[in-house]
């Protein structure tokens, strides 16, 4: 399935994403998958929300810069090799996958797998099969 990602630059210094998260919370956004990247003297968050509209609008309000995309999101077993599998899926079809991050619910069998690939469309007809 498809979600919509919101990357947000960050000044790598601390307090940063307690600062940028307590901001969300505040407009009573859940974060329901998240990574956070160096980049020199900035950090890159990205993250996926309960409610993107109202999430940018709180980072725009306290003056953060962000950027939004497409990204695909795969629920596959939690088991070793599952992420192998798909990838090898998506690479048989000549789909390169740009980055991933996942994270998987104790004791629930399944992961969920967030996903930049060069082709969305493709790899979520994929992943549907």
């Amino acid at each position: 399935m498809k979600d919509t990602q919101i990357s947000v630059y960050l000044v790598n210094k601390p307090g940063e994403l307690a600062r940028m998260t307590s901001q969300l919370g505040k407009y009573g956004i859940n974060i329901k998958a998240v990574s956070v990247s160096e980049a020199m003297d900035y950090g890159v968050v990205r993250m996926i929300v309960n409610d993107t509209g109202r999430a940018t609008a709180a980072l725009s309000d306290a003056g953060y810069g962000f950027v939004t995309n497409e990204v695909v999101i795969a629920e596959i077993p939690d088991r070793p090799g599952a992420l192998a599998e798909l990838s090898q899926k998506l690479a048989d079809a000549g789909i390169s996958i740009r980055y991933v991050y996942a994270t998987v619910t104790p004791g629930g069998g399944v992961a969920s797998a967030v996903l930049s690939t060069d082709n969305d469309e493709l790899a979520e007809q994929i992943m549907a099969s």
